[in-house]
């Protein structure tokens, strides 16, 4: 049987004088076969097949040499016999000879031929024939390749030509039937398809007066072959007239399609709507490019309105501070200095949490919460916080809801506070002694079910803005007088985070204003009704309107022994809380760390800590992992104990998760006396 297939090889090789087996993944190369030829003397074995490979193409004479070696390098052979079976190339040699080189796959993986066997033939009378019939093909197989550029490049254009420059001749591939009915007569018979002369006649009457003399010097043969000699297409752009008479923004384009620089193909299009669609890009820019610039302005600004809005506060809490300290035995004179200091506190926090707030909208990071409420409860909530400000300044202030049908909502209450509020407080703040401010609340037809359309009108009779400064109005930053200016303290941010929270919740806003006259703003906003509950049962026009009516939370009553376990890693505010809780009457236990506070609850008896406040951000655990582990102790008594975080973690998602985590309340630093003991009272 072995003796059969060697028989079988034999027959199969005979014809060729040469014969390898190639490694091309290893490029090796193993002889099978040789017989003595003017092409295969001297060729001893070698190591690799591309040492072979570059001795046996010296064998070709120069004009062919480097193409014989292209076609078989390792490369190729691996990329071309992956998706083929064979290749094959007829060559003349220095001997006078034409040999043929067959290739053929033996191995592939992934795509790629990794053994592969060359076989040389002799060929003798016919080997110049089959040489130049290959060389044909792969004349014809160039022409038909440029045949296919020249109909892909034609399908692009309105109007392409193929275009001989040396000549100075062109033939028409495509023509629009504008052009056709008035150029292609002119082209075939008056020019006989001149080059020169037909584009000299284009120019004249069809390009518009202000390009004609630089397009006729950018059209001609030599500035057109100078360019493609250098690069493989050239284009200029001009005006020129369309259809129907008016100018339009054209392109002509000439392309090589070989090596030969002066033959062509030109094409012609309309690129009017390129050209406006870069022109709105460029404006878009432009403006994108205006607005960084104001942008960066405003924020300038912002940052000499804030150094100088944040100092102003900081300067009464130093200066007031100095001055108690001065007269520590005039009580009366030491209250009042607290009283300014606690003042300037607030305000200074209303400029960090405006800022903090301005933040998070704009990241995307706020998130709304859907919550029972009333949008009378809104307005009187607004009126509990700016009626102390309205009332120093003697304003006239007056509510209207009896247009208010729909009163219990569903929504965000701190952020449908905080918008309105906004508003309300700008009102105030730009409003003069004994001026006017009213709100009007109505409702408007809603588009969707289980939804109300509230219509705000918040009206001042205040100093009123510029038509200028009104398109500004939102923009973070804003200022149109400064505090110095204005006197009236401001970030520039309130109108910008009121605006911000109206897009959260799909709302729109409209100013009316004139200087010197006052301002109203127009809010208009869907919100979810609760369709459970009648507005009868909350509207109370008379309490809202009726400042006399408004009366001020009661303190709660806590009892003396509560023990409260303080979780707190500063120092200074440990110290600070120790102090009020001590001179509350609570009995006070201090730890500084999370894992400290666990301890603590696993040491304790049932009922020995009524209460825990817990800070969050700690050197070794922070408070919502102390949470868990507490949460997780085994005497319920122990692990049900409350626990109220007490932190500088502001925003609402700090809340949520702290309520995940296990806590029962939840209060923000600085610490506000009031807000603690009403905290302490819902949970002992």
């Amino acid at each position: 049987m072995d003796e059969l297939k060697s028989q079988i090889y034999e027959s199969l090789l005979q014809d060729y004088i040469l014969v390898y087996v190639i490694d091309l993944e290893n490029d090796t190369i193993d002889l099978i076969k040789k017989i003595d030829d003017e092409g295969t003397r001297d060729m001893e074995e070698h190591a690799t097949y591309r040492a072979f490979h570059e001795k046996y193409t010296q064998r070709v004479p120069d004009p062919y040499r480097q193409e014989r070696y292209d076609s078989a390098t390792p490369e190729r052979l691996r990329d071309y016999l992956g998706i083929h079976e064979t290749f094959e190339i007829v060559y003349p040699t220095n001997y006078g000879k034409y040999r043929k080189a067959i290739y053929r796959c033996l191995e592939r993986k992934e795509n790629h031929c990794t053994k592969a066997l060359f076989c040389l033939l002799r060929l003798e009378h016919d080997g110049q024939e089959e040489f130049l019939r290959a060389k044909g093909e792969e004349l014809e197989f160039e022409n038909s390749r440029q045949m296919e550029m020249i109909q892909s490049l034609a399908g692009d254009y309105e109007n392409c030509y193929y275009v001989d420059l040396e000549a100075g001749v062109f033939d028409i591939l495509r023509m629009s039937d504008y052009m056709d009915k008035r150029f292609r007569r002119s082209f075939e018979l008056f020019f006989n398809n001149d080059y020169e002369k037909a584009y000299h006649s284009f120019v004249d009457r069809d390009v518009a007066p202000q390009d004609k003399n630089i397009l006729m010097d950018l059209m001609s043969a030599e500035n057109v072959i100078h360019h493609l000699k250098e690069k493989d297409s050239y284009s200029v752009r001009f005006m020129s007239r369309g259809e129907d008479g008016e100018l339009i923004h054209s392109m002509l384009k000439w392309v090589k399609v070989s090596n030969d620089p002066s033959k062509v193909i030109l094409g012609q299009a309309n690129v009017e709507e390129e050209f406006k669609e870069n022109e709105r890009q460029k404006k878009f820019l432009e403006d994108a490019l205006d607005q960084a610039r104001h942008a960066n302005e405003a924020k300038s600004m912002f940052l000499s309105n804030m150094s100088h809005d944040i100092r102003t506060p900081m300067n009464a809490i130093i200066g007031y501070t100095e001055i108690a300290q001065a007269h520590v035995d005039d009580e009366k004179k030491v209250a009042e200095c607290l009283s300014k200091i606690m003042v300037a506190s607030k305000h200074l926090l209303d400029l960090l949490n405006n800022v903090l707030d301005m933040s998070r909208i704009e990241s995307g990071r706020a998130r709304l919460l859907e919550e029972d409420y009333r949008i009378s409860e809104l307005i009187h909530d607004i009126w509990t916080i700016e009626g102390g400000a309205i009332q120093d300044k003697n304003i006239n202030y007056s509510i209207d809801l009896s247009e208010l049908k729909d009163d219990a909502v569903v929504c965000d209450k701190l952020r449908m506070k905080q918008m309105l509020l906004n508003f309300v407080s700008n009102a105030v703040k730009y409003t003069p002694y004994g001026g006017d401010i009213s709100i009007v609340v109505s409702q408007k037809k809603a588009v969707l079910t289980d939804y109300s359309r509230y219509e705000v009108r918040i009206k001042d009779s205040g100093i009123g803005m510029s038509e200028e400064f009104q398109k500004r109005l939102f923009m973070p930053f804003e200022r149109e007088q400064s505090t110095t200016q204005s006197g009236i303290e401001g970030t520039g941010l309130g109108m910008s985070l009121a605006k911000n929270i109206l897009d959260m919740i799909g709302g729109t806003v409209r100013v009316k204003s004139e200087k010197g006259v006052g301002t109203e703003f127009i809010i208009t906003f869907d919100l979810k009704r609760q369709s459970y509950r009648s507005v009868a049962d909350h509207i109370e026009s008379e309490y809202i309107n009726s400042p006399e009516n408004v009366s001020e939370t009661k303190k709660p009553e806590l009892r003396k022994d509560i023990h409260v376990l303080l979780v707190e890693d500063n120092l200074l505010n440990r110290e600070i809380a120790r102090e009020i809780l001590e001179e509350a009457g609570f009995i006070v236990c201090e730890v500084e760390d999370g894992d400290l506070a666990v301890e603590e609850m696993m040491r304790a008896k049932p009922g020995e800590i009524d209460l825990i406040l817990m800070d969050i951000q700690m050197p070794t655990m922070n408070g919502y992992e102390a949470t868990k582990e507490i949460r997780k102790l085994k005497d319920p008594k122990i692990s049900q104990t409350p626990i109220v975080a007490m932190t500088a973690n502001a925003f609402e998602e700090d809340r949520q998760r702290a309520k995940e985590a296990g806590m029962n309340g939840f209060i923000t630093k600085p610490v506000v006396i009031e807000k603690l003991m009403e905290e302490i009272s819902k949970h002992v």
